[in-house]
């Protein structure tokens, strides 16, 4: 809880400078349950909202968990981020919404359930993000959908995030 601080977590610096290299394309999270794998990811958005505003693609197992995500971490992190406010806007006032969508000149960031294959084909994005991929209801088809996205994107990014899991399955 409180005010983010990497020297809490000194084994997410290495991650998280990766995702701000151009000269790194696509990264694999294979962190323990619980061991900010996420909120990793919830601040390179934070970055790409500040540092280069370009489309962006969260996505999710299935919408509840889209939903879930955008009630419980994303939107709580905006509005104690007076940066992510002053640049985002007020939040929604439907915190459930699934489909999260904000828009500030330039980025757009969408949160999308994996169970779909219409969402993951419906927009490009410069940067795309997949997590809990590890889970069953997550399609595999949807990565490919994902790194499919951003081939009109220079210098994007692809992360996949998971628990490390069997062969076949996540990460």
């Amino acid at each position: 809880p409180g005010r983010w601080s990497t020297d809490r977590a000194p084994y997410l610096r290495g991650p998280m400078r990766a995702m701000t290299r151009a000269d790194v394309d696509e990264i694999s999270l294979g962190f323990a349950s619980q061991t900010g794998k996420t909120e990793c990811l919830v601040n390179f958005a934070g970055w790409v909202c500040r540092q280069d505003p370009s489309p962006a693609m969260w996505f999710w197992p299935n919408e509840d968990l889209a939903g879930e995500f955008n009630q419980d971490r994303l939107l709580p992190a905006i509005e104690a981020s007076p940066s992510w406010r002053d640049l985002l806007g007020e939040a929604p006032r439907d915190r459930k919404t699934a489909h999260l969508k904000f828009r500030r000149a330039g980025m757009d960031l969408w949160l999308k359930g994996a169970g779909s294959d219409a969402q993951g084909k419906s927009k490009p994005a410069k940067y795309r993000i997949a997590d809990e991929i590890d889970s069953e209801q997550f399609d595999p088809a949807m990565l490919d959908h994902a790194r499919q996205r951003g081939a009109a994107w220079p210098g994007g990014k692809f992360i996949k995030a998971s628990i490390p899991s069997f062969e076949g399955a996540g990460i």
